[in-house]
């Protein structure tokens, strides 16, 4: 269920901003400069001469506060470490 929603999310998004890129954990596993525990998407879209950036996290319904608090810890983590800092690109916005 969660893929198929990601897709749909995808075509919409692709269909309404041409520019955007939409990649999957599996597209961004390769890449070392990620947060280890892999986004559940990531998202890249050129307006004008600007890029954007964001890292996207798909949290069920049923998720718990506990579960939520501990993914922030680890973006927040991730960014004091400074480990987006080789892409020479601000810190993407988490979804």
């Amino acid at each position: 269920q969660q893929t198929t929603l990601l897709f749909r999310i995808r075509n919409i998004l692709s269909s309404l901003y041409p520019s955007l890129q939409f990649f999957t954990t599996r597209d961004i596993q390769p890449l070392y400069y990620f947060p280890k525990k892999r986004p559940t998407a990531f998202i890249s879209y050129k307006e004008k001469d600007i890029t954007k950036r964001f890292f996207v996290e798909y949290v069920p319904a049923h998720t718990s506060v506990s579960a939520i608090k501990s993914k922030l810890k680890q973006y927040i983590r991730y960014y004091e470490d400074d480990g987006w800092a080789v892409t020479d690109t601000p810190f993407p916005i988490i979804l």
